[in-house]
């Protein structure tokens, strides 16, 4: 992982993919550009995009676009920085939350990548409003880089940053966002009516409108819950301040401003309504980036934190009859952390234990004790296969040791979602057979990487392999 100038590098599975949200509905967000799309009659894969299509739009243009893709770009910047370059960059679709759609698009992002070595290009890969560019890929590591790229689809700095990168030029400095301005009071009291009326508001002519839904309204906060939902703002415009004026009108309540993907929130306890925001980017910010999230979900699940946090019981603390399990709370008690895979993989198992501390039965807390060493044990592998990857992929410029460093990669990749996804969650029991495909995956990646190390003729610590998991 390399960390400058506020933008951090990850290996492309480490925040690619991951846990799916619990209970999360899928609902694409759009956005307004240009659009290279699939034929007439064409059905999109499972992916939502198909893999010709996307060849076709690197072949046709420095940057472009598949039908569907929501990102944006400022044209200008990005063409200079990359003028007489061998780099393209393309603009894929969010990935869908069921696990098929996210193993083929995990698949055809590979393919394609690989097919636009072969091609003679080098790509940069816009999944959604996620920036990669193989194996990395390039995540804000703060609020301020967060908010145009989740407010805007706006991912200039993203792209910028990648491509000074593979140049190995001058990367560009922090993102300076424009300050907040007054809102115009009539909006202010059109969306504060509304909110009073029926507790939402929705902007007219929003693609998907969300409904009140009793699962955020009243999610166990103690307070109402009043959100407005508004479509990403035009990239290098000033935010309104609606969430000042609203909280004003609205002191007792929580009050949730979501603009694209962006949550803006007030109420009565502001320290422990702005640590559920924080909490929710924190855990969340990859799928955010990457997959078909609603803002409903979004406001669904900073509510249910609100609620959470509001009884004084942090993720942070194991509660009285569960066992220490470091890999559901050890980092969770940090609640905005944009870090390395050990961080990815520790949030992504302990998000779905952290939204449901308070309702669990006293029989999950068996099966949890049951599965908090295996998970231990193959998150630290984990962690040691996504450092060598890190490592070696630079090193390893064709030839069978590319070869096996994409095979450790994609390897990685699996047990990585299986890991963090529900298949290994304590509550519901990590199956005998999860355990040992995990397991299999993380030996097969550390092979390959041990075998690229000892072709390319340079140190590589040998992880340890174990012949059972928890033994």
């Amino acid at each position: 992982m390399v960390a400058t100038l506020g933008v951090l590098i990850f290996p492309a599975g480490a925040i690619a993919t991951g846990s799916v949200i619990p209970g999360v509905d899928s609902a694409a967000a759009t956005g307004s550009a240009d659009r290279v799309g699939a034929a007439d009659g064409d059905q999109p894969s499972v992916a939502g995009w198909l893999l010709d299509d996307a060849k076709a739009a690197v072949a046709a243009g420095v940057i472009s676009r598949v039908d569907g893709a929501p990102g944006y770009i400022d044209v200008a910047s990005v063409s200079k920085a990359l003028a007489g370059s061998d780099i393209r960059v393309v603009f894929l679709p969010f990935t869908g939350l069921g696990k098929a759609e996210r193993d083929a698009a995990s698949t055809q992002n590979t393919d394609l990548d690989s097919w636009a070595s072969g091609a003679g290009y080098r790509l940069i890969e816009v999944r959604g409003l996620s920036v990669a560019f193989s194996p990395f890929v390039v995540s804000p590591s703060d609020l301020p880089e967060l908010e145009p790229v989740l407010a805007q689809f706006n991912v200039t700095h993203q792209v910028l940053f990648a491509v000074a990168h593979l140049l190995e030029k001058e990367e560009p400095g922090d993102t300076v966002n424009p300050q907040p301005v007054v809102a115009d009071a009539v909006v202010v009291q059109t969306i504060g009516d509304a909110l009073a009326a029926g507790g939402v508001y929705n902007e007219p002519g929003m693609a998907s409108p969300e409904a009140r839904s009793d699962s955020w309204a009243t999610a166990g906060t103690g307070l109402a819950v009043r959100a407005a939902f508004l479509p990403a703002t035009t990239p290098g415009q000033p935010l309104n301040d609606l969430i000042g004026p609203l909280h004003a009108r609205f002191p007792d309540d929580v009050v949730i401003v979501a603009r694209g993907r962006w949550l803006d929130a007030a109420g009565p306890d502001q320290d422990v309504v702005h640590s559920a925001l924080l909490w929710v980017y924190g855990s969340y910010e990859d799928k955010v980036l990457e997959w078909e999230v609603s803002p409903g979900a979004l406001v669904r699940l900073t509510a249910e934190q609100i609620a959470l946090l509001r009884t004084g019981v942090t993720s942070g603390e194991t509660a009285p009859a569960a066992p220490a399990d470091p890999v559901a709370s050890a980092s969770a008690a940090l609640p905005w952390i944009f870090g390395g895979v050990v961080v990815v993989v520790v949030i992504g198992s302990s998000a779905y234990f952290v939204t449901r501390t308070v309702r669990r039965h006293t029989d999950a807390t068996d099966r949890r004790r049951s599965t908090a060493d295996q998970r231990r044990k193959l998150g630290a592998r984990l962690s040691t296969i996504a450092e060598h990857i890190v490592d070696i992929e630079p090193l390893a410029q064709g030839g069978s040791a590319a070869a096996d460093v994409g095979v450790a990669l994609e390897r990685y990749r699996f047990a990585r979602d299986a890991l963090t996804g529900e298949e290994f969650d304590a509550g519901v029991g990590a199956s005998d057979s999860s355990v040992r495909l995990v397991e299999k995956a993380i030996a097969e990646a550390e092979k390959r990487l041990v075998a690229v190390a000892k072709t390319l003729g340079v140190p590589l610590a040998t992880p340890a392999v174990s012949n059972g998991v928890g033994r």
